[in-house]
């Protein structure tokens, strides 16, 4: 038997006894050998082996026994790792075992543990922040539920504490992003942003607190999360209390006795999101429901629409009657080709639809800057409470809203589908027509 042909990892254990160690050549001969003369092992003394995996490749091992029981190193894969740095990590970890006596694995996983807990301790508050949007992206519903907390945490959080490390960040540092000093309406002072944006800063607190409470988990930081309100309110007034110091503005809603004559005005205008408007004032629906629907959520037959929990503000499908105006839109502006993936009100670009803000854009056109698209729920709510004699819960119901707690919902699961489409009837009639002729 030539003698760098052993036969297994034992035979060249026996044989490099009381002999010099392997050589540079010994091992390129070991790497370049013919596949039929191939073996698994080269031993180099010492429980320093060169592996030769079935799969292919090599690597280098430290093979001993630590308390008993049989444990591998790994050394690190060939050619990265050449027979001068295995010998050196080989001697290093043997130094360990014989006489610091440590088990060079747990060693090894205790060296990797500080390294990535001392990276996560050097993490900013930005990288933290955009690492902890990251993780959370999947589960939002929608992209403004993940641009919204970006962009606060961008304008007021980045600029004061964005570059500093998320473990140093302190009670100190998360008052001056409350507190910071925004600029007043045109000729007022400046206020703090606790006070001066009241919706704003308390959107943001949360979002620092998660920030800092993802970086906790992380063991990024070890310290009390100091954007918790528990511990910010024996320092800031409570949002109630800045509440009832300024009204709170709702969305500007059309006066219901003027239903007519803006439905009138709005079936003037020409264009997709004319419709859309149109059609989100018959149904009383929310902005987003009404741009992402699709004709597979519309049943004409049925005379319903129905939303599923993805686009429903409450995560709960919410089924829509559909009036006969409603239906008669539909039918209008329904294409022959029309698939059940299609927009019911596409924009200019294909399969996008309208953006946000094209049916506010109508109102422009309309010279109606006094009104908010959202607003028209609001006119709905009105004339329901005031002008007829449905149920608040059946009123709350067709605008999508969760009626009861959670026990009156257990017992009152039906939609309530009939009721409400003499609503939704009912609101057409009245939009189109005006008040019945007979009180």
């Amino acid at each position: 038997m030539a003698k760098d042909q052993p036969t297994d990892g034992m035979t060249r254990a026996k044989r490099n006894r009381g002999r010099e160690r392997l050589s540079a050549i010994e091992v390129m001969n070991f790497v370049k050998r013919p596949r039929a003369e191939r073996s698994l092992l080269l031993h180099d003394g010492a429980g320093l082996y060169l592996i030769r995996h079935k799969r292919g490749g090599l690597s280098w091992v430290f093979k001993y026994r630590h308390e008993g029981a049989a444990r591998t190193l790994g050394l690190g894969p060939w050619p990265e790792c050449d027979l001068a740095k295995a010998r050196t990590r080989h001697g290093a970890a043997r130094t360990l075992l014989k006489v610091d006596r440590v088990d060079p694995i747990e060693h090894k996983r205790q060296e990797l543990a500080a390294k990535r807990l001392a990276m996560a301790k050097a993490m900013t508050f930005e990288e933290a922040a955009r690492a902890w949007l990251a993780s959370k992206r999947d589960g939002w519903r929608s992209k403004k539920t993940t641009v919204q907390p970006q962009s606060i945490l961008e304008r007021f959080a980045y600029p004061i504490v964005g570059d500093l490390a998320v473990s140093a960040i302190d009670v100190g540092l998360v008052m001056q992003v409350l507190e910071q000093p925004v600029e007043g309406e045109a000729g007022m002072p400046a206020r703090r942003l606790w006070v001066a944006k009241r919706d704003t800063a308390r959107k943001l607190r949360g979002h620092v607190e998660a920030v800092l409470g993802w970086a906790g988990a992380q063991q990024a930081r070890s310290a009390e999360n100091p954007a918790r309100w528990d511990v910010l309110k024996h320092l800031l007034p409570a949002p109630a209390n800045l509440k009832k110091a300024k009204p709170v503005r709702h969305h500007t809603a059309l006066p219901y006795v003027g239903a007519l004559d803006f439905l009138a005005a709005v079936r003037a205008q020409g264009g997709m999101a004319a419709r859309a408007l149109e059609f989100a004032m018959l149904t009383a629906a929310r902005t987003g429901e009404v741009l992402g629907s699709t004709w597979a959520e519309v049943d004409m037959a049925g005379k319903a629409w129905n939303i599923p929990t993805a686009r429903t503000k409450t995560a709960e499908e919410h089924c829509v009657p559909l009036s006969a105006a409603a239906l008669t839109l539909l039918t209008a502006i329904k294409p022959v080709d029309a698939e059940a993936r299609d927009l019911v009100f596409p924009g200019a670009k294909p399969g996008r639809p309208l953006s946000d803000m094209a049916m506010a854009m109508v109102l422009r056109r309309m010279a109606r800057n006094d009104l908010t698209v959202h607003g028209l729920r609001s006119t709905f709510r009105d004339w329901g409470a005031e002008k007829t004699s449905f149920s608040r819960e059946l009123l709350e119901k067709a605008l999508g809203h969760i009626v009861g707690d959670e026990t009156e919902r257990a017992y009152q699961r039906g939609p309530m589908f009939e009721r409400r489409a003499v609503i939704m009837e009912a609101w057409a009639s009245w939009c189109e027509h005006g008040p019945p002729s007979s009180a």
